[in-house]
């Protein structure tokens, strides 16, 4: 029990407030333990962490070290791959998932239609090298974020961190005042936190920086396929997705959903001279 303690996250009531955290066991999802290290299992979505004294009502980012104060629910997230979006943009339009911005406000993403920058088509569909692998995951992932809880930044999300490293990342890239160096060490940048989005996008969560899906059968082992899990004494091992993927998580009752189209996506890979970030 904490007594006295601030709350602070614009999700909670700030001021002081008695908070118990009471772990229940027997409830617990797969790959916890009763020991409650910090970032148990590397998923927020079911721990608390603290620092200073202060409890937070969200999660942080998955990277970062913290203490452990329990187990704490957020809200539910949900996310589909780059290949979702990239053929349903009736879906992005029908709930009015845009406008939003990405690379430090630089990009103004406003449009499904190819052939024009700012297009999540040209941004999904455009793929090869880390620019444009980086608008790719950039965008699905503000897509997933704002089916999640309304946020364009992801704040609120377990993925903020990771999404905000990116979008920092972009805005050097796209800078046209940054520096050789700078511009080298954004790319490197880009490249980890770009494939810990992709990873959320699928459903996985990025521990030691691999990308894990689910946990093996026979043993709880965290794996990103069966083949991670199959060997000699159990040839028909899976690896069984993490119950708590947003990715497997049926979209909210309200949400408006429609079959695959994918003419603006084959238009975007036709158009060599376009991206996200300019199109002649």
């Amino acid at each position: 029990t904490f007594s006295g303690i601030d709350i602070v996250d614009a999700d909670c009531v700030p001021g002081p407030v008695d908070l118990e955290v009471v772990v229940d066991l027997n409830t617990l999802p797969a790959g916890l333990d009763n020991e409650s290290p910090w970032q148990q299992g590397g998923d927020d979505r079911f721990d608390s962490d603290c620092e200073a004294g202060v409890i937070a009502c969200a999660a942080y980012d998955a990277s970062t070290e913290r203490l452990d104060c329990g187990f704490f629910q957020i809200a539910e997230e949900f996310c589909r791959t780059p290949g979702y979006w990239g053929t349903h943009p009736g879906v992005i339009d029908a709930n009015g998932l845009l406008p939003f911005d990405i690379c430090g406000g630089a990009i103004t993403v406003d449009t499904t239609s190819a052939l024009l920058p700012g297009s999540t088509s040209e941004a999904i569909c455009t793929t090869g090298g880390t620019v444009n692998h980086l608008g790719r995951n950039l965008v699905s992932t503000a897509l997933n974020c704002i089916v999640t809880n309304g946020a364009t930044d992801c704040s609120g999300v377990s993925i903020a961190g990771s999404f905000a490293d990116c979008n920092a990342a972009c805005a050097v890239i796209n800078d046209p005042n940054s520096t050789d160096e700078d511009v080298a060490l954004a790319l490197i940048a880009a490249d980890i936190c770009s494939a810990e989005l992709d990873c959320w996008n699928n459903g996985g969560q990025t521990m030691s920086g691999m990308c894990v899906t689910g946990t093996c059968s026979q043993d709880g082992a965290y794996c990103a396929s069966s083949g991670d899990c199959v060997d000699i004494d159990n040839p028909d091992a899976t690896c069984d997705n993490f119950a708590n993927s947003c990715h497997d998580r049926e979209f909210p009752d309200d949400f408006i959903t429609m079959s695959a189209d994918p003419t603006e996506c084959k238009a975007a890979k036709r158009s060599r001279n376009c991206s996200i970030y300019t199109c002649p």
